[in-house]
């Protein structure tokens, strides 16, 4: 069990950290044996910070979720969600969903990216549950 006096700061608002208001969401992508990642929404920026969920919370990067063929970039996101789950298809390595909340000519909608998708983006790659990168997180 969790012990709520248990707490430390692992980033903070710019210039002091790395984070642009307002953060408004927060997930957890489980691994192994404690392992995974901490991915904070940074409203301010459009992006998604990472960090390593053992150790000292490394700040590992950021990533955006862009536009793609009939599909606009991830903007002003009110909420964020992860899953390590094996879901099957393209989503074997889990996935992550962004609420996107400008859409042109439409309301809010949300936006799905396998999380091998993230994983790949990021030098070292990101660890993905069963893959061979296993040991990135480490």
């Amino acid at each position: 069990d969790a012990d709520p006096n248990d707490r430390s700061i692992v980033d903070q608002m710019k210039p002091r950290g790395n984070l642009t208001p307002d953060v408004e969401g927060l997930a957890l992508y489980q691994g192994p044996y404690g392992t995974g990642y901490l991915i904070a929404s940074s409203q301010g920026s459009d992006t998604f910070l990472v960090y390593r969920r053992d150790g000292n919370n490394t700040f590992l990067g950021a990533f955006h979720i862009g536009e793609g063929p009939g599909i606009d970039a991830v903007t002003h996101t009110d909420g964020i969600d992860v899953t390590s789950a094996d879901l099957g298809g393209e989503f074997e390595q889990g996935l992550f969903v962004a609420q996107d909340d400008d859409n042109p000519g439409s309301t809010q909608n949300f936006k799905i990216v396998p999380w091998e998708s993230i994983a790949k983006a990021f030098n070292p790659p990101l660890e993905v549950p069963g893959g061979k990168n296993q040991s990135a997180a480490r």
